[in-house]
Protein backbone atom coordinates (compact mmCIF):
# COMPACT_ATOMS: atom_id res chain seq x y z
CA UNK A 1 0.00 0.00 0.00
CA UNK A 2 2.74 2.15 0.15
CA UNK A 3 3.26 2.87 -3.24
CA UNK A 4 0.39 5.51 -3.28
CA UNK A 5 1.87 8.38 -3.93
CA UNK A 6 -0.29 11.38 -3.89
CA UNK A 7 1.18 14.46 -4.95
CA UNK A 8 -1.38 16.33 -6.14
CA UNK A 9 -5.47 16.09 -5.52
CA UNK A 10 -5.91 15.80 -9.41
CA UNK A 11 -3.87 12.61 -9.19
CA UNK A 12 -5.82 10.94 -6.76
CA UNK A 13 -9.50 12.16 -8.15
CA UNK A 14 -8.48 10.77 -11.49
CA UNK A 15 -7.37 7.52 -10.06
CA UNK A 16 -9.94 4.64 -11.29
CA UNK A 17 -9.45 3.10 -8.20
CA UNK A 18 -10.02 5.50 -6.09
CA UNK A 19 -13.51 6.70 -8.20
CA UNK A 20 -14.21 3.18 -7.65
CA UNK A 21 -13.79 3.61 -3.81
CA UNK A 22 -15.83 6.32 -3.87
CA UNK A 23 -18.66 5.38 -5.80
CA UNK A 24 -18.38 1.73 -3.86
CA UNK A 25 -18.53 -0.29 -7.15
CA UNK A 26 -15.24 -1.98 -6.07
CA UNK A 27 -14.86 -3.76 -3.06
CA UNK A 28 -10.87 -4.60 -3.43
CA UNK A 29 -10.63 -0.37 -3.98
CA UNK A 30 -12.71 -0.23 -1.07
CA UNK A 31 -10.05 -2.09 1.21
CA UNK A 32 -6.95 -0.86 -0.38
CA UNK A 33 -8.31 3.09 0.21
CA UNK A 34 -9.50 2.46 3.73
CA UNK A 35 -6.01 1.19 4.55
CA UNK A 36 -4.36 3.73 3.04
CA UNK A 37 -5.78 6.54 4.90
CA UNK A 38 -5.59 4.53 8.01
CA UNK A 39 -1.49 4.49 6.99
CA UNK A 40 -1.13 8.04 6.14
CA UNK A 41 -3.51 10.13 8.93
CA UNK A 42 -1.57 13.19 7.83
CA UNK A 43 -3.23 13.23 4.32
CA UNK A 44 -6.66 13.16 5.94
CA UNK A 45 -7.62 16.86 4.65
CA UNK A 46 -6.62 16.20 1.05
CA UNK A 47 -8.22 12.84 1.20
CA UNK A 48 -11.85 14.27 2.15
CA UNK A 49 -11.71 16.77 -0.32
CA UNK A 50 -10.55 14.71 -3.08
CA UNK A 51 -13.08 12.52 -2.02
CA UNK A 52 -15.71 15.36 -2.33
CA UNK A 53 -14.58 16.56 -5.39
CA UNK A 54 -15.22 12.83 -7.17
CA UNK A 55 -18.67 12.74 -5.76
CA UNK A 56 -19.50 15.68 -7.52
CA UNK A 57 -17.57 14.30 -10.66
CA UNK A 58 -19.34 11.16 -10.24
CA UNK A 59 -22.40 12.68 -9.69
CA UNK A 60 -22.37 14.94 -13.10
CA UNK A 61 -21.90 11.71 -14.91
CA UNK A 62 -24.56 9.98 -13.68
CA UNK A 63 -27.15 12.52 -14.97
CA UNK A 64 -25.26 11.69 -18.83
CA UNK A 65 -23.71 15.26 -18.89
CA UNK A 66 -21.03 15.74 -21.44
CA UNK A 67 -18.19 17.22 -19.34
CA UNK A 68 -14.53 17.88 -19.33
CA UNK A 69 -13.47 16.07 -16.53
CA UNK A 70 -10.03 17.92 -16.64
CA UNK A 71 -12.18 21.56 -17.09
CA UNK A 72 -14.49 19.84 -14.17
CA UNK A 73 -12.01 19.32 -11.79
CA UNK A 74 -9.81 22.59 -12.33
CA UNK A 75 -13.06 24.82 -12.13
CA UNK A 76 -14.33 23.32 -8.78
CA UNK A 77 -10.30 23.82 -7.30
CA UNK A 78 -10.14 27.22 -8.43
CA UNK A 79 -13.46 27.54 -6.47
CA UNK A 80 -12.47 25.88 -3.39
CA UNK A 81 -9.31 28.13 -3.58
CA UNK A 82 -11.81 31.51 -4.21
CA UNK A 83 -13.58 30.56 -1.64
CA UNK A 84 -10.46 30.31 0.67
CA UNK A 85 -9.40 33.35 -0.09
CA UNK A 86 -12.43 35.48 -0.05
CA UNK A 87 -12.97 34.52 3.40
CA UNK A 88 -9.86 35.54 5.02
CA UNK A 89 -10.11 39.27 3.61
CA UNK A 90 -13.82 39.36 5.31
CA UNK A 91 -11.83 38.55 9.03
CA UNK A 92 -9.49 41.39 8.11
CA UNK A 93 -12.16 43.71 7.18
CA UNK A 94 -14.19 42.94 10.07
CA UNK A 95 -10.69 43.26 12.55
CA UNK A 96 -9.71 46.55 10.87
CA UNK A 97 -13.61 47.82 11.46
CA UNK A 98 -13.07 47.17 14.67
CA UNK A 99 -9.98 48.82 15.28
CA UNK A 100 -10.92 52.21 13.37
CA UNK A 101 -14.15 52.44 15.74
CA UNK A 102 -11.90 51.40 19.02
CA UNK A 103 -9.08 54.61 17.93
CA UNK A 104 -12.42 56.64 17.28
CA UNK A 105 -13.49 56.26 20.43
CA UNK A 106 -9.95 56.76 22.07
CA UNK A 107 -9.50 60.15 20.08
CA UNK A 108 -12.79 61.18 21.24
CA UNK A 109 -12.16 60.23 24.84
CA UNK A 110 -8.99 61.98 24.99
CA UNK A 111 -10.16 65.45 23.44
CA UNK A 112 -13.06 65.01 25.95
CA UNK A 113 -10.22 64.38 29.02
CA UNK A 114 -8.32 67.07 27.93
CA UNK A 115 -11.65 70.16 27.59
CA UNK A 116 -12.57 68.30 30.67
CA UNK A 117 -9.17 69.46 32.69
CA UNK A 118 -9.12 72.57 30.31
CA UNK A 119 -11.91 74.14 32.05
CA UNK A 120 -11.39 72.82 35.62
CA UNK A 121 -7.60 73.88 36.29
CA UNK A 122 -7.98 77.09 33.43
CA UNK A 123 -5.11 75.85 31.38
CA UNK A 124 -4.66 78.54 29.59
CA UNK A 125 -6.79 77.92 26.13
CA UNK A 126 -7.97 81.48 26.69
CA UNK A 127 -5.45 83.71 28.17
CA UNK A 128 -7.81 86.51 28.51
CA UNK A 129 -9.91 87.05 31.44
CA UNK A 130 -13.31 88.75 31.26
CA UNK A 131 -13.93 90.84 34.76
CA UNK A 132 -16.60 92.25 36.47
CA UNK A 133 -17.27 95.32 37.92
CA UNK A 134 -19.15 96.38 40.75
CA UNK A 135 -19.40 100.28 41.80
CA UNK A 136 -21.40 101.33 45.19
CA UNK A 137 -23.28 104.61 44.91
CA UNK A 138 -22.71 106.55 48.08
CA UNK A 139 -24.69 105.95 51.28
CA UNK A 140 -25.34 101.79 49.78
CA UNK A 141 -23.95 98.81 50.56
CA UNK A 142 -23.73 95.72 48.04
CA UNK A 143 -22.82 92.48 48.74
CA UNK A 144 -22.01 89.61 46.03
CA UNK A 145 -20.92 85.60 46.10
CA UNK A 146 -17.77 85.49 43.76
CA UNK A 147 -17.04 82.38 41.23
CA UNK A 148 -15.24 80.40 44.06
CA UNK A 149 -18.00 80.94 46.24
CA UNK A 150 -16.56 83.85 48.56
CA UNK A 151 -18.89 86.30 49.85
CA UNK A 152 -18.26 89.87 49.91
CA UNK A 153 -19.88 92.80 51.88
CA UNK A 154 -19.03 96.24 50.10
CA UNK A 155 -19.25 99.30 51.64
CA UNK A 156 -20.41 102.97 49.81
CA UNK A 157 -18.27 104.89 47.96
CA UNK A 158 -16.11 101.68 46.73
CA UNK A 159 -15.66 99.58 43.64
CA UNK A 160 -14.97 95.90 43.02
CA UNK A 161 -13.52 94.54 39.92
CA UNK A 162 -13.62 90.99 40.29
CA UNK A 163 -12.78 88.04 37.31
CA UNK A 164 -15.81 85.71 36.35
CA UNK A 165 -13.69 82.85 36.53
CA UNK A 166 -10.14 82.63 38.99
CA UNK A 167 -7.55 80.86 37.35
CA UNK A 168 -5.97 77.74 39.45
CA UNK A 169 -2.81 79.56 40.19
CA UNK A 170 -4.41 82.86 42.58
CA UNK A 171 -7.78 84.64 42.99
CA UNK A 172 -7.00 87.79 42.48
CA UNK A 173 -9.70 90.87 42.55
CA UNK A 174 -8.91 94.51 42.74
CA UNK A 175 -10.83 96.95 45.43
CA UNK A 176 -11.02 100.58 45.27
CA UNK A 177 -12.70 101.29 49.00
CA UNK A 178 -13.82 99.53 51.70
CA UNK A 179 -15.06 95.61 51.68
CA UNK A 180 -15.42 92.64 53.98
CA UNK A 181 -14.54 89.28 52.81
CA UNK A 182 -15.50 86.12 53.66
CA UNK A 183 -12.88 83.79 51.77
CA UNK A 184 -13.24 80.40 50.78
CA UNK A 185 -10.26 78.57 52.02
CA UNK A 186 -8.40 76.91 48.80
CA UNK A 187 -4.85 75.59 49.72
CA UNK A 188 -3.29 75.22 46.57
CA UNK A 189 -4.53 79.12 45.52
CA UNK A 190 -4.43 82.00 47.73
CA UNK A 191 -7.00 84.99 47.43
CA UNK A 192 -5.30 88.25 46.88
CA UNK A 193 -6.94 91.57 47.08
CA UNK A 194 -4.80 94.30 45.11
CA UNK A 195 -5.64 98.45 45.09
Amino acid sequence: MNEINIEKLEDLVMDNSFQDYVAGRNIVAVKKWEDWIQQHPSQQKEFDTAVQVTKVLLNARKKEVDIDKELSLCQILSRIEKDALEQKPLKRTMFSTWMKVAAALVVLLGISVLLYFATQFNLGFNNETAFNELIVPIGEKAQIVLADGSHVWINSGSKLRYPTNFNQKNRTVYLQGEAYFDVMKKKWSPFLCNN
